[in-house]
């Protein structure tokens, strides 16, 4: 009887309990979680949620379903859900993994108005020019991941939607005229100025929403 191997699932890689916090989202480094395991990461899967892996700078030997690719410029290395993957890091290796859970990408999905296909199939997105815009991006995730600052989830979703607004650009780039016709529509869109009502309290999951001037403002500042 021929051998199969299993391969393990996980929510976080070599953990057997839940995420350490309640959030429907974690961020770490490739250092802190690499570096237990001699900078290699088996092969595994997550059930229920998305992961993108940032390689800033170094080496990763990146394995998904089977095939393996190393890379040594930025980019960002989708993983969808139920994906078998595994990464061989060289020691010093910069970057960040992020992991989002899939009732979390729902409710982005409902704010786009469309599924977020980018993050449905295993690709790698290089991050060309926006190297330091990106690694910006995700160093601001990791801190507000982090730390218990003021305002912490409308953070935290603003810097994401800010992020998965740009992947999908990168993999489906809108052309002029559809680009100026979303410009039109957002200038139609009615403005909630924070000086003229109180801020609603955000929930893990509600917040997304509630958050939508947040994200534009976020947008503003990392598009510029």
């Amino acid at each position: 009887m021929p051998f199969v191997q299993t391969v393990p699932v996980f929510k976080l890689y070599g953990e057997e309990c839940g995420w350490p916090t309640p959030d429907l989202l974690h961020c770490e480094s490739i250092l802190q979680r690499s570096s237990l395991y001699q900078w290699h990461i088996r092969v595994h899967q997550h059930a229920e949620m998305v992961q993108l892996l940032y390689l800033h700078q170094g080496r990763a030997e990146i394995e998904i379903e089977g095939a393996t690719a190393v890379m040594t410029e930025s980019c960002i290395q989708v993983v969808p859900a139920l994906c078998i993957h595994g990464f061989n890091f060289s020691p010093g290796t910069q970057g960040f993994v992020l992991s989002l859970a899939l009732p979390l990408l729902s409710r982005f999905e409902n704010q786009f108005g469309r599924p977020l296909d980018v993050l449905s199939v295993p690709q790698c997105v290089p991050v060309g020019r926006s190297r330091g815009r990106m690694h910006t991006l995700f160093s601001a995730l990791r801190e507000e991941y982090c730390e218990e600052h003021d305002a912490r989830e409308m953070m935290l979703y603003s810097l994401l939607g800010t992020l998965l607004v740009w992947l999908n650009r990168q993999c489906h780039p809108a052309s002029p005229a559809e680009d100026k016709a979303e410009r039109k529509r957002s200038m139609m869109r009615p403005l909630r100025p924070p000086y003229r009502e109180p801020l609603p309290t955000a929930s893990p999951v509600g917040g997304v929403c509630e958050a939508d001037w947040t994200v534009g403002y976020a947008l503003k500042l990392f598009m510029s």
